[in-house]
């Protein structure tokens, strides 16, 4: 009786393991773009006019992040490192189709998400 308990928790286990497995669904990089837009979108009250620019600026670094990816194949702080300046150019692409009030607002939203995002142990929360 015991040894069937114990069988039938590790069959929980990890069912509920291959179930939380499938769940990490990998977007293309459209599908990414997208929804950073619409979330922009929302949080930053954007015009019809700068919903295209800013897709159109998402769609671009989010192609380039999936080129990244895949080079740095698995070495997270190569892929981080690369990514870095790709960041910083989106975001001063960004600036331009932005007013100053969102602008604002946008890094306003950037620096709160990054002080709450989990971080790997002994990384630096820049």
């Amino acid at each position: 009786m015991k040894k069937l308990a114990i069988t039938l928790v590790a069959l929980f286990l990890l069912v509920g393991s291959v179930v939380n497995a499938q769940q990490r669904v990998q977007r293309t990089p459209e599908e990414r773009a997208k929804m950073q837009t619409e979330a922009m979108q929302k949080g930053l009250a954007l015009t019809d006019d700068q919903v295209k620019k800013v897709l159109d600026i998402n769609l671009v670094a989010a192609r380039k992040m999936d080129s990244i990816r895949t080079a740095a194949a698995g070495d997270r702080d190569a892929m981080m490192a690369a990514m870095k300046p790709l960041n910083d150019l989106r975001d001063a692409k960004l600036k331009t189709v932005l007013t100053k009030e969102q602008a604002e607002k946008y890094e306003a939203n950037k620096a709160e998400y990054s002080g709450r995002r989990p971080r790997p142990e002994g990384q630096p929360t820049n």
